[in-house]
């Protein structure tokens, strides 16, 4: 596989070779040992924003193409968001806050259980949605990626991948600003914490292998977040739904309260653990697979 054309094609430098080099491609190597001919498999990678799960799901697909001759889809959480018109549908019925995408119950989740489902069954074709957080929209089917053979490795990336419901107790006390001022009584939190509960775990508990890229503390989200931000407003310029740096710390308080309950659970929860630093190095690595 072309490391350096991978590293080109995802703006990143050269010393990202080495994570790749001692970690990355070992890791692809033992999920093309775990695949057993004939079963379809199905990966679950979870990390805070900004961690760089969608750059590790893209070279575990990658390299399970090219390496493995494995028909491998790398796929988010985040292209399965429900439209504008959906969430503002939400936010009436429900709860305002459920007018911006992000939060368990902002995901066409139906939609991501059938693709699982299909995978398992082997069937062919299948298309797989993508998500354009530039527009606010879901892309129309022309632009999805769209598979003829059986998907044999799915790949699916999420920020709150694999992270478990909150006790009620937890759910009492607000956890930031935007809880305080906006969810007063709690009815946003708890109708997010029983989608995760009731539409999310069993998706979740499916995963043959799971993986996490474990942020040092939620405080380094609001860093790398706005690096996101600043490369997507490089890619298509400044659009009513980018973001600036004081619009992306408002916006991860939505995050908040599920990223630091997968910081403190997950990590005893997931086959492979990849720790990172501030500049997201890794630091440690623990494999239970």
């Amino acid at each position: 596989m072309d490391t350096a054309a991978f590293l080109s094609r995802h703006e990143l430098p050269p010393q990202y070779a080495a994570q790749i080099t001692h970690y990355f491609t070992p890791l692809a190597q033992q999920i093309m040992t775990v695949k057993k001919p004939g079963l379809p498999l199905v990966v679950t990678i979870n990390g805070a924003q900004g961690s760089g799960k969608s750059t590790l799901a893209d070279y575990l697909a990658c390299y399970l193409r090219e390496e493995g001759r494995l028909n491998a889809c790398a796929s988010s959480l985040d292209d399965f968001y429900y439209s504008q018109a959906q969430r503002n549908e939400l936010a009436q019925q429900v709860h305002p806050l459920l007018a911006t995408r992000g939060v368990p119950g902002t995901h066409d989740i139906a939609r991501l259980h059938k693709l699982v489902e299909g995978v398992r069954e082997g069937l062919a074709p299948l298309s797989v949605p993508r998500f354009d957080k530039a527009m606010d929209e879901p892309c129309a089917s022309a632009e999805w990626q769209h598979f003829s053979r059986p998907i044999e490795v799915l790949i699916v990336e999420g920020w709150c991948v694999g992270t478990p419901p909150q006790s009620e107790e937890a759910l009492r006390v607000p956890i930031n600003e935007l809880e305080q001022q906006q969810d007063v009584d709690g009815r946003w939190r708890r109708y997010v914490n029983t989608c995760l509960e009731q539409h999310y775990q069993p998706l979740f508990a499916s995963a043959d292998i799971s993986i996490m890229l474990k942020a040092p503390s939620f405080d380094a989200v609001l860093a790398w977040r706005w690096q996101q931000e600043q490369k997507l407003i490089a890619r298509v310029g400044h659009t009513a739904h980018t973001m600036s740096k004081a619009q992306v710390a408002d916006f991860i308080g939505y995050f908040e309260r599920l990223t630091r309950h997968a910081l403190s659970q997950l990590p005893h929860r997931t086959q492979v653990v990849l720790e990172l630093d501030l500049e997201r190095h890794i630091t440690a690595y623990h494999n239970a697979l």
